[in-house]
């Protein structure tokens, strides 16, 4: 029979559609996932990873829900990661394997729709290619263990003018396996005398489980370029560090700082940017790109091994009061309700963001009762839900009902 994972990410990859015009209504249902798989049958990944998350533990399986971004990478190049590549899925525990992740979104990690709220995402190390197909069966028939991403240990070597070096066998992307005692045999090609970068390659790969068994072919196996560097010098560069209260544009900070007098005499840094920003709620790297040319013009960035040191942008919550309106009538055998409200903090919402308050104040007979908001929803100017990145303060409005 079909695997149970697969099973459960077919099914609701294929109950509903992944689109960012959801009804915003379905968020305000008692049981969201409920009520996406059997009514609204339109949502994002925030939506799909929810009901994965539930029908695994249903089921009896470990699972957790993951907030973080997805971004695809370039081999030897920076690659910055944005609010827009925010995604959400489900992770499954596997004995011996640890967590795996689960994307049953339609179109599966990185399809470009945000999710609900933006969260630090928790380091993965052994990300599978395709990370929705997960355990399953080969075309023998005989089940699979999973997806595995693999590359050489990127190796450095300090330039002497007479030694050629060669990469070593070590491999990256096995820590959970090795750590449940897995081993691996493999042979990794690649070689460099004069300073630069060369590309490693593995050539030959085996993997034995911890009786010592091959199951090489029972794991998707991914193979990813490594690096070989030959450099004349170690350059730190040290990036600053900023922090500011969510305002609805992007934090960036251009501070630098680079170990110049470690350069050849005839060499200069011609491109020293930072090119980090953050525009949500939470933390990230202060990323930068570096360029260095000789006399002529040439770029030798490679001779280098550059020493990275981020700084961190930092984007904390934006404090708003909300007061509630007050009302009062005569008893006449209807509600009171009242949905006036106003921002009365000295910050207001950032521009281009929007607010949605629901309210659940209501009195029938003669008395007082508090007018309160129930729930906010706050959207910028792009459609993505920012109420994470608000902490709201409520004063609570007075409906009174007289009987005169």
């Amino acid at each position: 029979g079909e695997n149970v994972v697969q099973s459960v990410s077919r099914l609701v990859r294929t109950s509903a559609t992944d689109d960012l015009n959801y009804d915003a209504a379905l968020d305000d249902e008692t049981d969201v996932v409920v009520a996406f798989l059997q009514k609204y049958k339109k949502g994002i990944c925030q939506h799909f990873a929810s009901a994965a998350t539930l029908l695994f533990r249903t089921l009896g399986i470990p699972a957790r829900y993951v907030n973080g971004c997805v971004a695809h990478t370039i081999e030897g190049e920076w690659v910055q990661v944005t609010a827009d590549m925010a995604h959400a899925w489900t992770e499954i525990y596997i004995e011996g394997l640890g967590w795996i992740i689960i994307d049953a979104t339609p179109g599966g990690a990185g399809g470009g729709v945000g999710s609900f709220h933006e969260y630090e995402q928790e380091e993965v190390e052994e990300e599978p290619e395709d990370p929705g197909e997960g355990p399953g069966e080969d075309p023998g028939g005989e089940q699979t263990l999973g997806a595995l991403v693999i590359a050489p240990v990127d190796t450095y070597y300090r330039y002497d003018g007479a030694t050629t070096f060669t990469a070593n066998d070590q491999i990256t992307g096995l820590s959970r396996l090795i750590s449940a005692g897995f081993t691996y045999e493999a042979t990794v090609s690649g070689s460099r005398m004069e300073p630069g970068v060369t590309s490693t390659e593995i050539v030959d790969f085996k993997l034995f489980d911890p009786l010592g068994e091959d199951v090489t072919d029972r794991y998707t196996i991914n193979r990813r370029n490594g690096i070989l560097q030959v450099y004349i010098e170690e350059i730190t560069i040290v990036s600053g560090s900023a922090e500011k209260v969510y305002d609805g544009t992007p934090l960036t900070y251009s501070s630098i700082e680079a170990e110049i007098d470690k350069l050849l005499p005839t060499h200069t840094i011609t491109v020293l940017a930072a090119n980090g920003q953050r525009t949500l709620v939470g933390t990230s790297d202060n990323g930068f790109t570096v360029a260095i040319t000789d006399e002529n013009g040439n770029d030798v960035t490679n001779n280098y091994r550059i020493i990275a040191r981020y700084g961190t942008l930092r984007v904390t919550q934006r404090d708003i009061t909300v007061t509630v309106g007050s009302a009062s009538k005569v008893y006449d055998g209807t509600d009171l309700t009242c949905s006036d409200y106003e921002i009365t903090s000295e910050l207001k919402l950032a521009e281009g963001d929007t607010a949605n308050f629901n309210f659940e104040g209501s009195q029938l007979n003669v008395g007082v009762s508090d007018n309160n908001i129930s729930s906010a929803r706050i959207i910028n100017a792009n459609g993505v839900i920012v109420t994470n990145c608000y902490r709201i303060t409520v004063v609570k409005g007075v409906l009174t009902v007289t009987r005169f």
